[in-house]
Parts: structure tokens; sequence; C-alpha cells
């Protein structure tokens, strides 16, 4: 995953490949992967982006078994929870408000940023995920997952 949005954004590194004590033994094995690439998952997809008249998007979807979530750059404004069906994990003990999972940037002036998940979370299974969101009605919430997905690795 070389030069991925992981390793650039100045708020997990201070330079290039010198990551931030905090987050290098989990995420910078990521970074020397030859068997992943870095992904945008953006959900919900742009038909289910608006809250409907009942002030709650639902949508479930699926990522690459073998990827690995790593972090996700959401809206503020919305209360959500991200569940991984096939683990029955939730990824918040319950609905969580967005304001407080959005990360301010390093840099002056850079908001948000990517908030990266305590740890990363592997894409198992039939790679079911489902997405509650609640928001004021005819709002439009987007959430972009950030995932190191499988490929084909190479032979060594």
């Amino acid at each position: 995953m070389a030069r991925s949005s992981l390793a650039l954004d100045s708020s997990w590194v201070d330079y290039y490949g010198d990551w931030n004590a905090l987050v290098e033994p989990l995420m910078a094995p990521i970074e020397d992967s030859t068997c992943h690439a870095p992904r945008y998952a953006l959900i919900p997809d742009v038909n289910h982006q608006v809250v409907p008249s009942g002030g709650k998007i639902e949508f479930n979807f699926r990522l690459v078994p073998g990827s690995i979530i790593w972090g996700f750059l959401l809206k503020p404004g919305f209360t959500i929870q991200l569940r991984d069906i096939d683990l029955e994990h939730d990824f918040f003990q319950e609905p969580l408000v967005s304001d407080f999972l959005v990360t301010k940037g390093a840099q002056f002036g850079r908001f948000p940023s990517y908030t990266l998940l305590p740890c990363p979370h592997p894409v198992v299974g039939d790679a079911l995920f489902s997405l509650e969101a609640w928001g004021t009605v005819g709002t439009t919430f987007q959430m972009i997952l950030l995932v190191a997905e499988v490929t084909d690795c190479p032979v060594r």
C-alpha cells in the first residue's frame, strides 16, 4: 500500500514513514503489506444517502473478504451504528453521535481528518455489514470506510 492515505495523512505521521508511536504498532504493518491495496468504501450508496421521512437510514453492504477496515471519515450531525453481521459485532456499544467521531487534523485549518479504529477490523465470512444512521429528514449522510482491500499476493 505504498503512499496510501494511511501513510501520508499528517494526523498520523510526522514525516513520510515516521509513524506516530501511538498508531504504529497496529497500523504501520498494514502499510507495508504487499497483499493489500488502499480503498475507500462510500456508504451508503448515492441512492440511499438522503434521510427518509422516518429519520433513519438502514443500509446493508459487502466488502471484499480478507480485507481490513482501519478507519473512517464521516459527516457530523448524525447518530450512527455500524455492525459486522458475520461477527455479530457492533462498532460502538450503542448508537453514537457522529460529532464525537470526527478527528481534527494536525495542521491548522485541516478539518476533518481520518478517524482510526482502535485496532484494524478484519473482514471475514460473507463480509456483510449494516449501517444505521439517524438524522434530520431530507439531510444527506455519507461515510467513507478506509479499507486495506486484499489483493493477489506476489509469491515469495
